[in-house]
């Protein structure tokens, strides 16, 4: 979260979409929605690893059973 901060105030990727409006309102706006995409990808990580050790596990059980 801190480091999506650290991108936002360097090198503001939306922040053309706002127009003029004021910066700190600007960079606050910014900073949630880029915190909101990086949890949201760490979030879908997590789910797709556990996903692959679900069916890791149902796969080697499938194998020994046999």
């Amino acid at each position: 979260m801190w480091f999506s901060l650290i991108v936002v105030l360097f090198y503001n990727p939306i922040a053309d979409l706002f127009g003029s409006l004021n910066p700190i309102l600007v960079i606050t706006f910014s900073w949630f929605v880029v915190s909101a995409g990086v949890l949201f990808l760490r979030n879908l990580i997590s789910i797709l690893l556990e996903a692959n050790g679900i069916l890791t596990d149902m796969h080697q059980k499938l194998h020994s059973r046999s």
